[in-house]
């Protein structure tokens, strides 16, 4: 276990990464919601920017000095504040936190069970974590977390 998390009860480290058991990942959750929150609202501004910027013709955008110094500003704006985006989502990580999708809140959290590398999920706007999914199944394969706690006392 790393200095840095060794006050963080139970958690433990491999390859870089940081498993949390269900209780401390739900316990994370008040802490990075204000965060993840400003994030899906940055992605989806974000988003939105650079789709309006890619539906201006191009020849308009590269002929009228009016457009090309707007482009450039909007340019700039979408570079800076993806940085941004970017800073949030390794402050995520350094707390165990992996953001799967920026836009949606959607953001899973290493674990271990019954041997196996598993995911506990959390969407954006749910209390507390209540899934789970295989590492390689992603969100459309999200499962009850009661499944797990069924089989751990079975």
């Amino acid at each position: 276990m790393s200095e840095k998390n060794a006050n963080r009860g139970s958690i433990s480290e491999g390859e870089g990464k940081i498993y949390l058991s269900l209780d401390e990942a739900n316990a994370l959750i008040p802490r990075i919601e204000p965060l993840v929150r400003r994030m899906v609202d940055l992605a989806r501004d974000l988003q939105a920017r650079y789709e309006r910027l890619a539906a201006l013709p191009a020849a308009r955008r590269e002929r009228h000095p009016l457009y090309k110094d707007e482009v450039a500003d909007i340019e700039a704006g979408i570079q800076r504040d993806f940085a941004k985006l970017k800073d949030w989502v390794e402050e995520l990580a350094s707390l165990g936190a992996i953001t799967k999708s920026p836009v949606e809140g959607i953001i899973d959290f290493y674990a271990q069970h019954d041997g196996r590398e598993i995911f506990l999920c959390w969407r954006l706007g749910e209390p507390q974590i209540e899934f789970w999914h295989e590492v390689d199944a992603g969100f459309a394969g999200r499962r009850p977390v009661c499944e797990l706690l069924e089989s751990s006392t079975t």
